[in-house]
């Protein structure tokens, strides 16, 4: 299991968190996950992982609804912070693993993506 980058302190938010409507997934090469909330700066996530599952600390992400058949990927981010639970039985390696995550360096084009998925998938602040 990786150690656990977390930024403890002050508020680092820039952007609201927002909650997301039902089937809103996040992916990237190794991990699928469900999003949790999202903002114009980053998301949260909940992912099922095993202990010799490979978790960057630096990756592109991607975003898919189900609701609206929409997709959105490449998105370039960093781990912020990350909060594992004990393994799902004591027998077994398997976990749920949540993590913060924060974009970038979007392009232009990337973040007008993202704004438009946040319209399309989002309801309130979280």
């Amino acid at each position: 299991m990786l150690n656990s980058p977390v930024l403890a302190g002050e508020e680092r938010r820039k952007h609201p968190r927002l909650g997301v409507k039902k089937n809103i997934m996040a992916f990237t090469d190794t991990t699928f996950g469900e999003v949790i909330n999202i903002s114009k700066g980053g998301l949260y996530i909940r992912c099922l992982l095993h202990n010799n599952d490979h978790f960057d600390t630096s990756f592109h992400i991607g975003l898919l609804s189900n609701n609206a058949d929409y997709f959105l990927e490449n998105l370039p981010c960093k781990v912020v912070s990350i909060k594992d639970s004990s393994p799902l039985q004591s027998s077994r390696t398997t976990f749920i693993r949540e993590a913060g995550i924060m974009f970038q360096q979007l392009t232009i084009h990337q973040q007008a993506e993202l704004d438009s998925f946040l319209e399309q998938n989002t309801k309130s602040a979280a």
